[in-house]
């Protein structure tokens, strides 16, 4: 008898140690989804983890078709992403300043990772952004890109999406969706490594000065960027055409480095003979892009950011804020965008009313994933993904 008793005893802690696992597996299943996604973000910058393939995450099949988008200003070439098994969530994903279009493989790979998740994408390259122009027209491209998508009840059943921003377009991302024509359809904004105050970022890619009065060498491409949106206040009209275009090669070959840097490096030395054959002041302004002397470029472009960046549909400081909640990465050592920016978005749209979910982290350079991150802040970084994924999909 007393045997029996203890194989009861046995029994019932072995049925009850299962059904603290089966609860405990239940409730780890959203956060092991989230790691897995984050690993696989991690993967697509060459950093595979060895921990990704014990995670049970499953990912979805895709299939993608192209899509042309109507704008005020013209068709968007686009691509839709159309999870095997949908889930209620429709992202319209924006890259930032980057020639790249649809084809591009980090946005591609992005854009192919977030449906296997579930979520229809949209992906929706702005076409001043890929030749380098950070212009109010941008914005409008994605505020119309978003009407477009949240209309689609084949697309979006909810009539809401989320914008997922990457880099710039983060920052012009959140203006767009405080704006009345879709501030109602947005369900949330992502962005990753977005700005607050365009005309501050400028300050520091000009300077080199960070809000706190240190200093720390901007990254060169952004620097050459703004060189591009100011070359008409610094360079006469007949020069203009073949300075620009001398530019444009170099930040193609920027653009190109990463996936084909011997490519890229035939292009800089291309842009660097183009330089070299202009008549002065175009010679010498080309030559310091090409050189990434941005020591010596930032002061020449000092005195042009406030007539080039201060229009209020290029920063969230000085625009309307959205309805629905925001979504806050960026990188702990950003030198595109100042981590400073982070904060200043977020105290701005908190005392506006929007609500802000904010998260600094080594995880993201700028707008590119690692996996040199801490257990802690790891912890943090799937958490903070959970809420993100968890909004988008309510109502």
């Amino acid at each position: 008898m007393a045997g029996m008793r203890r194989a009861r005893k046995r029994w019932r802690a072995a049925v009850a140690a299962v059904a603290v696992a089966a609860v405990l597996a239940w409730l780890a299943a959203p956060y092991v989804a989230s790691a897995a996604f984050l690993l696989d973000l991690a993967a697509l910058s060459g950093r595979p983890s060895a921990i990704r393939r014990w995670l049970p995450a499953r990912v979805t099949a895709v299939a993608t078709s192209d899509l042309r988008i109507p704008t005020r200003a013209g068709e968007i070439a686009a691509r839709l992403y159309q999870p095997a098994d949908p889930t209620p969530r429709t992202i319209l994903l924006v890259p930032g300043v980057h020639a790249g279009g649809i084809e591009e493989p980090r946005l591609d790979a992005l854009a192919h990772r977030l449906a296997g998740s579930g979520a229809r994408v949209v992906s929706a390259p702005v076409p001043d952004l890929r030749v380098y122009r950070l212009v109010p027209a941008a914005t409008d491209a994605i505020e119309d890109c978003a009407q477009w998508l949240s209309a689609r009840t084949d697309l979006t059943p909810s009539g809401r999406i989320a914008i997922f921003g990457v880099s710039f377009s983060g920052g012009l991302a959140i203006v767009a969706a405080g704006r009345p024509a879709i501030r109602d359809r947005v369900s949330a904004v992502i962005s990753m490594g977005g700005h607050d105050d365009l005309v501050a970022v400028m300050r520091y890619l000009a300077t080199g000065e960070l809000a706190d009065g240190s200093k720390r060498t901007p990254h060169d491409y952004p620097v050459a960027v703004m060189l591009r949106m100011e070359l008409p206040r610094l360079v006469p009209a007949a020069q203009l055409a073949e300075a620009d275009r001398a530019l444009t090669m170099f930040l193609d070959a920027s653009s190109a480095a990463s996936l084909a840097p011997e490519r890229a490096a035939a292009m800089v030395a291309a842009s660097a003979a183009a330089a070299d054959a202009l008549p002065e002041p175009a010679r010498e302004l080309i030559g310091m892009a090409v050189r990434r002397d941005v020591g010596a470029l930032g002061p020449r472009l000092l005195p042009h950011i406030e007539a080039i960046g201060s229009d209020p549909a290029l920063s969230p400081s000085r625009s309307a804020p959205p309805a629905a909640p925001v979504f806050l990465i960026h990188g702990r050592d950003d030198n595109v965008i100042p981590t400073a920016q982070l904060t200043a978005l977020e105290n701005d749209l908190r005392a506006r009313g929007t609500r802000v979910d904010a998260i600094a982290t080594a995880f993201v350079s700028h707008a590119e994933a690692t996996s040199e991150v801490r257990l802690g802040e790891a912890l943090a970084l799937v958490r903070w993904w959970k809420r993100v994924w968890d909004s988008l999909a309510r109502p």
